[in-house]
């Protein structure tokens, strides 16, 4: 082997500068925040006219993201301890946001592993912790999220433990009204939504939202009902927080139109585990809490209303508030629905019982404003002596029509920028947008570029060869056009190319059609209570009477990897036998590494898939290991071919034979 005659770096740059670039681009896993642009908006109109100094403040508590797993005994001990918290509060209700419980399968022997699968084992664990609180909590109302309900084919079905073991299927027929659930405690409305179509596949194909014509019908026509029947501060609740409702479904999207409805105060949602506060606006001006989880972050909320002012306040278990500002209303939970012309701060600070202890050593109460300490004043008792109202009247601070910080003395949390004045503007700004799976929407783009290049590349018809591109990389001309290394640089596909076009025209026929096939195989296969279902680089289905393709944003996801681990290191295998049908190069030991790696990639990533969309019989069976594995045979073979076919022809008595040849003619 040699590489002397060889352009070494024009090589290694026409074959995987833009294959790693594009890999570099769109392969980021770890990426946990983007931008999320909102509107600007104004405060509401209303006046001291809408406000009431008897208005008693209610609140609820607030969880999501639970995952109670047996494996994990601190999942199961948080979760007690949030309840503890809570019945320390004594809301009327407790909402919780999905996720109750985590899929993790994890027996004695590893081939049997399985992580998205129904474990009734957990389910009795939530469902023993929240019964054991039903005495001192009234309510605990929750939305189910995606860990919830992998591999269930229809509402009937006898896996569907939400319907058996939340509380709430205590007071609704679960089975009948899973998706649209509505319920009236105190000065609240809760429209809990489980935007979910049966059948439901394995995760991470129900990570996002595809929600039916029907259903955004039914939630709208359900709004509208409660808006007539005077419903004033409705709450809409649901696991999956506004950008996952999918931006390719119109229907999805119209969530948003929906939460523009004046009686919609908040959205809130859980879903991204985000450890910072993500308070976003979509639209003109709805709102949504997209809260903190419980199981990474141990965080809860409370979310008060005064004046059907709401405002949600974070919580820390291990370190929790026990006074909260409810009003005035923190900046960016301020839509139009907001009274800001209101000069008063109101707070309710509970009293110490169980194993919770106040902050405060006495029943003193401060806030700052703008540095200026304030002493509130003691008014009444909330909620049968849970808590206390504290009050202070702002006139004599003679505040302006502008911003303005707030902050409770004694509690970290309790801080914020706060507006007073009429219709007061709030320029646009962008909002904290936490999510470590929101990166896989922008996938498809590595995938339109990497199909068309490698049908470009693999094209058999010999229209554009490109003999000079190939001549110039192995230094069998002498010019040093600054053409062909801008070539090598900016287009290396056509290298690629040029050193494929060198192949038999059986060979580059196979590698094409292959290309085209495996546009249309399914990358994997999973199975839904004996169902089958197939997973293609743009949606899924599943086999059952009732056929229906869907779109999910995981597919190009995968099918981007697909190409890149699996089909477009293929071709640069075949690019690298095309170099020379003369000799080899010891430069190719690096296509050869490559090559070797995809299958190994293949079979890291058919592991996951085995772990995840679990058919087991077939997981290694997919073309992200099976293609490969095809290719490098056959190259292996040619290789082999090739090889024994030059020795033959370099051998003594063919060296003869052709000096006999020679002689003859000569005569």
């Amino acid at each position: 082997m040699t590489c002397c005659s060889i352009r070494i770096l024009s090589y290694l740059l026409s074959q995987y500068l833009i294959y790693v670039t594009i890999m570099l681009a769109f392969s980021i896993s770890q990426q946990k925040t983007q931008p999320h642009l909102a509107s600007e908006r104004y405060s509401s109109s209303l006046t001291i006219d809408n406000w009431s100094d008897l208005y008693d403040p209610d609140y609820f508590f607030h969880l999501t993201d639970i995952h109670i797993t047996h494996y994990i005994p601190e999942t199961i001990q948080n979760f007690e301890k949030a309840l503890t918290l809570a019945s320390f509060y004594q809301p009327k209700t407790v909402l919780i946001t999905g996720d109750l419980v985590d899929n993790y399968y994890l027996p004695f022997y590893p081939l049997d592993i399985q992580e998205t699968k129904q474990i009734k084992e957990d389910w009795l664990n939530y469902s023993s912790i929240t019964q054991k609180f039903s005495n001192e909590i009234e309510n605990i109302f929750e939305t189910f999220g995606n860990h919830d309900i992998p591999r269930i084919y229809s509402k009937d079905s006898p896996i569907f433990y939400y319907a058996d073991y939340s509380m709430l299927s205590k007071k609704h027929n679960i089975r009948d009204t899973y998706d649209i659930i509505t319920q009236k405690v105190g000065n609240f409305t809760f429209v809990l939504l489980n935007p979910i179509i049966f059948p439901i596949p394995p995760l991470p194909l129900n990570y996002y939202v595809h929600a039916t014509s029907s259903f955004m019908d039914r939630v709208e026509q359900t709004i509208n009902s409660l808006i007539e029947e005077h419903h004033e501060n409705i709450i809409m609740a649901t696991h999956y927080q506004g950008p996952v409702w999918s931006s390719y479904s119109k229907e999805s999207q119209r969530i948003f139109d929906i939460l523009q409805k004046d009686k919609v105060k908040m959205m809130i949602s859980g879903h991204n585990h985000g450890k910072e506060r993500m308070v976003m606006h979509h639209k003109n001006d709805s709102f949504e809490i997209c809260a903190s989880d419980l199981r990474y972050n141990l965080m809860s909320g409370l979310v008060t209303c005064d004046n059907d002012q709401n405002v949600f306040h974070w919580i820390n278990i291990n370190n929790p508030s026990f006074s909260f500002i409810t009003y005035p209303i923190p900046i960016d939970q301020t839509t139009s629905r907001t009274n800001n012309q209101v000069h008063k701060v109101r707070v309710l600070k509970f009293n110490s019982v169980n194993n919770y202890v106040n902050n405060f050593a006495n029943e003193e109460v401060k806030v700052r404003i703008n540095g200026n300490e304030i002493a509130l004043n003691k008014v009444r008792p909330i909620n049968n002596d849970t808590a206390w109202l504290y009050e202070a009247n702002l006139n004599m601070l003679k505040l302006k029509d502008e911003k303005h910080h707030i902050e409770l003395i004694g509690e970290e949390e309790e801080s914020f920028d706060f507006l007073i004045g009429e219709k007061m503007k709030i320029e646009e700004q962008q909002e904290l947008l936490y999510d470590d799976m929101l990166w896989a929407h922008n996938q498809w783009i590595g995938l339109i570029i990497l199909i068309p290049l490698s049908l470009f590349i693999t094209f058999p018809i010999s229209c554009l060869k490109l003999e000079n591109l190939l001549i110039w990389t192995l230094k069998e001309t002498n010019d040093h056009s600054l053409l062909y290394y801008l070539l090598s640089i900016f287009a290396g596909f056509l290298g690629i190319r040029s050193r494929v076009m060198t192949l038999p025209l059986s060979f580059r026929i196979s590698l094409f059609i292959s290309i085209i096939i495996a546009l249309f195989l399914p990358i994997f296969t999973y199975d839904v209570e004996g169902y089958f279902g197939f997973m293609f680089i743009f949606g899924y289905f599943i086999i059952n009477e009732n056929i229906q393709f869907r779109f999910e944003e995981w597919c190009p996801f995968l099918g981007f990897f697909y190409f890149g681990v699996a089909i477009y290191p293929m071709i640069i295998g075949a690019s690298s036998l095309g170099l020379s049908m003369e000799k080899e190069y010891w430069i190719q030991i690096v296509d050869l590494i490559i090559v070797l790696g995809s299958l190994i990639g293949g079979l890291v990533i058919g592991f996951d898939a085995f772990l995840l969309l679990c058919e087991r019989k077939y997981a290694f069976l997919s073309p992200f290991i099976i293609f490969p594995l095809a290719w490098i045979i056959v190259f292996i073979t040619y290789f082999i071919w090739r090889r024994k076919n030059r020795i033959k022809k370099s051998s003594p008595t063919a060296i003869l034979e052709f000096l006999n040849h020679d002689l003859d003619e000569n005569k």
